[in-house]
C-alpha cells in the first residue's frame, strides 16, 4: 500500500492510499476517538473488518481528564490534577477513568488567589468564555481577577493582539 500526506493549502490536510493489490477493498476511518482504523471488506461474509487500528495522541481526546485535569502524552497516566487539585474520585482515577475531574484543595480566595502560568497546553473549553480584541493580556489579566468566576486567561492568536477570558471549570 502506497501511502501519501498531503495539502492544498494551509488549513487542511489530507491523507491518501494506494492499494498493490485492487483485489481488496479497504477503508481508512477516522472516527472521533482518535484511533485510526484501517477496515477490510470481507467477501465471504460480505462485512467490513476491523484489520488494525493505529492510536494516535490520546491527550487529542476532548475532555480525556475532565474538569481541572491536564493530558500529558509523556506521563503515565496520561491524565493529572492542575497544581492546587486533587481527584474528585480518587478510586476512579486509580482505575483510570478521569470523567470525575478535579476539585481544588483548598477553597478559593478570590482577594488572595492568582494565576498559574501553564505553557505548551491547548486553550480550555470556551463556550462560557468572553472576548475582547482591544484589551492587552495585563488588562485581560486585571479584568479576570476582579471577578472570582473567571478561572483563566490568554491570548487569543499569536500576534497578542486579542484576549480570551474563561470562566468555570478548565475542561
Amino acid at each position: 500500500m502506497g501511502q501519501k500526506l498531503g495539502s492544498n493549502n494551509d488549513k487542511e490536510i489530507y491523507y491518501t492510499e494506494q492499494l498493490h493489490n485492487s483485489s481488496r477493498h479497504w477503508r481508512v476511518v477516522l472516527p472521533q476517538s482518535v484511533d485510526i482504523q484501517h477496515i477490510l471488506w470481507i467477501e465471504q461474509t460480505q462485512s467490513w473488518l476491523l484489520y488494525e487500528t493505529a492510536n494516535t495522541d490520546n491527550c487529542e481526546t476532548y475532555a480525556l481528564c475532565s474538569a481541572n485535569g491536564i493530558c500529558s502524552i509523556n506521563n503515565s497516566p496520561v491524565c493529572n490534577c492542575l497544581k492546587g487539585f486533587v481527584p474528585k474520585v480518587p478510586r476512579d482515577w486509580d482505575k483510570t477513568d478521569w470523567s470525575s475531574g478535579c476539585v481544588r484543595k483548598t477553597a478559593l480566595n478570590c482577594s488572595r488567589d492568582g494565576f498559574r502560568k501553564l505553557s505548551g497546553v491547548k486553550m480550555p473549553e470556551t463556550r462560557k468564555s468572553w472576548f475582547n480584541g482591544s484589551m492587552d493580556l495585563e488588562e485581560c489579566k486585571n479584568t479576570c481577577l476582579k471577578n472570582c468566576s473567571c478561572t483563566a486567561y490568554t491570548n487569543l492568536d499569536i500576534r497578542m493582539e486579542e484576549v480570551v477570558a474563561c470562566f468555570g471549570s478548565m475542561i
